[in-house]
């Protein structure tokens, strides 16, 4: 009895260790504008973006209005110490290119209509950060 409750106080300890650093890995921002996520139309509004899990790179992009939730499949890179949202714009339309936080980036790959929109407008393209707590 006395080793199965050392092994359970040992595994909460390791959850909340897990937990604590799962937290950190989360974005709050407001997005004054509509945008794509991998395919996905989202509204303009206060998004929570966070890692599904530590140590996999899929995120969950939550609206908070709509309460819509979208998980994206991302890759690392460089972490930029801040923590922001970044987009490419062409025109009047945006798609989510990044998710920072101090220690991580995660980066989305581009979905067939902005590879066609980039295509069509060869350096017409803008990056717009919106940055986040």
């Amino acid at each position: 009895m006395k080793y199965a409750n050392r092994v359970l106080f040992a595994l909460g300890l390791l959850l909340l260790a897990a937990t604590g650093a799962f937290a950190q890995e989360r974005v709050i921002a407001n997005v004054p504008f509509g945008f794509t996520a991998e395919g996905h139309e989202m509204p303009a509004g206060k998004y929570l973006v966070s890692e599904v899990s530590d140590g996999v790179k899929v995120l969950a992009i939550h609206n908070d209005a709509s309460n819509q939730t979208l998980l994206v499949n991302t890759f690392s890179g460089d972490p930029t110490g801040e923590t922001k949202l970044t987009f490419h714009r062409y025109g009047e339309t945006y798609f989510l290119a990044a998710v920072s936080t101090p220690n991580s980036r995660y980066e989305l790959g581009s979905s067939k209509a902005e590879k066609q929109l980039r295509a069509k407008n060869p350096g017409n393209e803008t990056i717009v950060a919106v940055l986040g707590q």
